[in-house]
């Protein structure tokens, strides 16, 4: 039996590609902030917003995004919603940085896994920081974000919708 760290190793790659999913689909997530900002930029040349764009990190988008869209949006409830769609992707971003940002194995039972990190703080000094986690748990979390990326993609399509109609009404 071929096993890596104690596991076995499909099952270590299974994990591993649930892990990969969940990194990719988020920077799916973090490229659609872009755009989205891109597009609160400038409607119809998209090189304006890349220029703010291209070196920002998730905070600064989380904060970007939502300042532009308070600026150019004027529904309270399409506020509300962006809002309440961005305060969730912060969470995700904390799973994003401690799922990417760990080792992990199978444990034995191969039905948990175990996050191993080591933190390091002003007022507690070196800690151990490990978690276990069922693979059911982390496939929710895949889910949890998956739909954050949709609930955006939406936003962004009213947004886009509702901005073709004012351009329509400002050549009319």
């Amino acid at each position: 039996m071929d096993t890596i760290f104690g596991t076995k190793e499909s099952q270590y790659k299974e994990f591993m590609a649930l892990i990969g999913y969940y990194s990719v689909t988020f920077a799916f997530l973090e490229d659609l902030m872009k755009f989205f900002i891109n597009k609160l930029v400038n409607p119809k040349d998209n090189e304006f917003g890349l220029c703010l764009t291209a070196t920002m990190g998730f905070q600064q988008m989380y904060h970007g995004l939502m300042s532009l869209y308070r600026k150019r949006e004027v529904s309270d409830n399409l506020i509300d919603g962006m809002e309440t769609i961005l305060q969730h992707t912060k969470s995700l971003d904390e799973d994003r940085n401690k799922i990417v940002h760990s080792i992990w194995q199978l444990n034995k039972d191969n039905a948990t896994i175990m996050r191993y990190r080591t933190i390091a703080r002003f007022g507690s000094g070196l800690q151990p920081d490990n978690e276990e986690l069922k693979t059911k748990d982390l496939e929710k979390k895949i889910e949890d974000l998956t739909q954050t990326v949709k609930s955006l993609l939406a936003m962004l399509d009213q947004w886009n919708k509702d901005h073709e109609k004012d351009n329509k009404e400002k050549e009319d």
